[in-house]
């Protein structure tokens, strides 16, 4: 997997500054803001892995998208995972999918909903 982080102090600080809320329920969803989310699924293609430090905690966290899918009726999803990184090593996730919502950016989604998820990658 390729990794990809942002070197750019300014935009990690905008980004934390910015979402002070969780995304996505409970548990490692808590810990990463909606701005870094709504970042990844935007911008790396499936496969590319980001790393995001929580400068609180100390934390880092992996999140992954691992394809794009298109709804019935047209709209874009992607499935991803969030994984806490312990020691260098990171954890197993459960797969976790979003759809884009125009004027709303990534919403999450029940993966059940679309079935298994991945329909064949149209990486973004």
């Amino acid at each position: 997997m390729k990794a990809s982080s942002i070197g750019v102090a300014t935009l990690a600080a905008s980004m934390l500054a910015a979402c002070t809320t969780s995304f996505f329920g409970k548990s490692l969803d808590d810990t990463v803001p909606e701005l870094v989310v709504q970042h990844v699924l935007s911008s790396l293609a499936s496969g590319e892995t980001f790393t995001w430090r929580d400068e609180t905690t100390g934390r880092d966290y992996q999140l992954s998208p691992l394809g794009t899918f298109r709804t019935d009726d047209g709209g874009y999803c992607r499935d991803y995972t969030i994984v806490e990184v312990v020691n260098e090593t990171a954890g197993r996730a459960p797969i976790r999918t979003a759809c884009l919502v125009d004027g709303a950016g990534w919403q999450p989604v029940d993966p059940s909903t679309f079935g298994a998820g991945d329909d064949g990658d149209e990486s973004t």
